[in-house]
């Protein structure tokens, strides 16, 4: 019982710090762009500590994040995690009732196919039977996570070309969901180093140096702070009611493929049918047409230190 009421309040934490951060990032950025990121971050970076509702949210995900933590050592993560993706649904429920977005009926029914075919494909998970992580075939993940991290950059920075800030608000989400996919492969490969053949993972000086010394954990905070920067690149041009519910439904994806490829867990009919509902729910949130943030022409790229008013913060 205490499980489920853990996933409740992780998808609580999850869903409301999501939106407080889009909130947060869209009143200081909305519509930034690469090129003002990459030269402008301290700026960014100093501006969101600075603004309350984004720190406030940042702190919020990080409580959900322990508690999910705390979650897996204490239930089954084949049915935790598929169901903390009801944060997609707090998410939803935020942005249409509080934030005032508008979502479309074929957007709605988008969100919900993609939280319904993330959780098909979580109780269709089993233990992996592996011995051993194939890291030929992780190799391969990463090699081609990478690539699609190259082609999603290039066509974000085409936003203009596709139709504005929506289509941007997709592929960033999609681009911090495979990155957060790819992360969580990689701590299930050093947790299950750490076990060292038993069932529970092991804390201890011997396993802390292991996890230093292993290339996994530099690989994991790349892709992590690829994934963080996408995420918040998402929320400046999106609304959280799609942001967040793709974000969270493509960071379980990866791991499906992965532990089917890299730790030989079985790739069954209900993971398939999952990944198909999955994808038939993206399709109806592109054919939703997205606008970045309700309604309007897309804004041009934001300038550090201003807010939607233009005015100097």
């Amino acid at each position: 019982m205490i499980v489920y009421i853990l996933i409740v309040l992780i998808a609580i934490c999850w869903g409301t710090g999501g939106s407080m951060q889009k909130h947060g990032m869209a009143s200081e950025f909305p519509k930034l762009g690469l090129r003002t990121l990459a030269k402008d971050w301290r700026k960014i970076l100093r501006a969101l500590l600075a603004n309350k509702v984004w720190v406030g949210g940042f702190i919020v995900m990080g409580l959900g994040g322990a508690l999910f933590v705390y979650s897996t050592s204490i239930g089954d993560i084949s049915v935790i995690q598929p169901l903390t993706n009801i944060n997609g649904v707090v998410a939803v429920l935020i942005g249409v009732l509080i934030l005032k977005e508008r979502i479309r009926s074929v957007e709605a029914a988008g969100v919900l196919l993609l939280i319904g075919g993330a959780i098909v494909v979580g109780f269709s998970s089993e233990a992996s039977t592996a011995e051993a992580v194939n890291e030929g075939m992780l190799l391969v993940l990463t090699i081609a996570t990478v690539l699609v991290l190259i082609i999603g950059f290039i066509l974000f920075g085409m936003g203009s070309k596709l139709g504005g800030g929506g289509w941007a608000s997709l592929i960033m989400a999609f681009i911090a969901g495979i990155s957060f996919g790819l992360t969580n492969l990689f701590v299930k490969v050093l947790t299950e180093s750490s076990k060292g053949g038993g069932d529970a993972m092991r804390i201890s000086t011997e396993v802390l140096i292991e996890f230093l010394t292993a290339y996994h954990i530099y690989v994991l905070l790349i892709f992590l702070l690829v994934g963080s920067v996408a995420y918040q690149l998402a929320c400046s041009h999106g609304r959280v009611a799609v942001v967040q519910p793709m974000t969270t439904v493509f960071s379980n994806v990866l791991p499906v493929a992965g532990g089917w490829l890299a730790f030989g867990e079985d790739m069954g009919v209900g993971k398939l049918a999952g990944i198909g509902i999955i994808l038939v729910g993206t399709v109806m949130l592109m054919l939703g047409k997205p606008d970045g943030g309700g309604g309007g022409d897309p804004m041009p790229e934001s300038e550090p230190g201003t807010g939607q008013d233009g005015e100097a913060k």
